[in-house]
């Protein structure tokens, strides 16, 4: 599947989250999809390396719901954690590279 796909669903993704955490999902979701349609592989880099770096400093990233919005994977049933703490905060780098490639 395409990662830009706007028809991509992710029911499961859904029930698991607070309302504010959807929303924050949601709204992430169309920045990343903006992010790979401007850049595709310049994002995908940016992405790796993140991942890299996620992957150096915690054992568990499966377990952040926001680690499978980032790479486009499959979100496990029960995911005990929404995002990172910063500095590693993924809707931090997601917001960050927003803002860096579509300033307001």
């Amino acid at each position: 599947m395409n990662f830009v796909d706007n028809n991509m669903r992710l029911p499961q993704i859904r029930a698991a989250m607070t309302d504010a955490e959807q929303a924050l999902h949601n709204a992430l979701l169309k920045k990343i999809r903006r992010l790979y349609e401007h850049d595709q592989l310049g994002m995908h880099m940016k992405v790796l390396r993140f991942h890299r770096h996620l992957d150096d400093n915690y054992t568990d990233l499966r377990d952040y719901c926001l680690f499978h919005l980032l790479t486009g994977s499959t979100l496990k049933t029960d995911c005990p954690h929404f995002d990172f703490p910063l500095p590693d905060s993924i809707a931090d780098f997601i917001n960050t590279e927003f803002a860096a490639v579509f300033p307001q």
